[in-house]
């Protein structure tokens, strides 16, 4: 059972298809960093990884869409930054539902967002840190009301 996966070596990768890790019960931990080139994610990347721990995004300098259901139901993440992700201008409908365990949320590097999904950050029952530019009006209509907004 896939416990860790690294996308090393896609230099060249535009786009990731539709539900590509779908269902990976058992994948813990995924590094992104090293894919430089993509600029869209398709719906359903993540959806249903409930094992899932840890995510780096930092390489995903030329990201500009996360389609809908990034994170969908992967209850064991606790972090998520998304604050490298400067070019991003459109995160999908139930981008992180269902993630019960999500404390934080860095959004504070989304300054080109221009769309943020319905549902994006619902049934995060556990959430109580939200960090972005209060600047934003995009992620400030979209933030649930919580306590530690920094």
């Amino acid at each position: 059972s896939l416990k860790i996966i690294s996308l090393e070596g896609l230099t060249k990768l535009k786009t990731i298809g539709s539900y590509f890790l779908y269902n990976c019960n058992s994948l813990e931990s995924i590094n992104l960093s090293s894919l430089n080139s993509v600029e869209k994610i398709d719906e359903g990347f993540l959806h249903n990884c409930h094992s899932l721990e840890s995510i780096n995004l930092n390489g995903l300098t030329k990201l500009e869409i996360i389609s809908a259901r990034f994170l969908y139901d992967c209850n064991n993440l606790i972090n998520i930054d998304l604050s490298s992700l400067n070019n991003l201008k459109q995160i999908g409908k139930w981008f992180l539902y269902n993630n019960t365990k999500l404390i934080s949320i860095n959004l504070s590097g989304l300054n080109n967002l221009e769309i943020i999904g319905n549902k994006f950050l619902i049934k995060c029952t556990s959430l109580q840190q939200v960090i972005y530019d209060k600047k934003n009006k995009i992620i400030k209509a979209r933030v649930p009301v919580i306590k530690n907004i920094i």
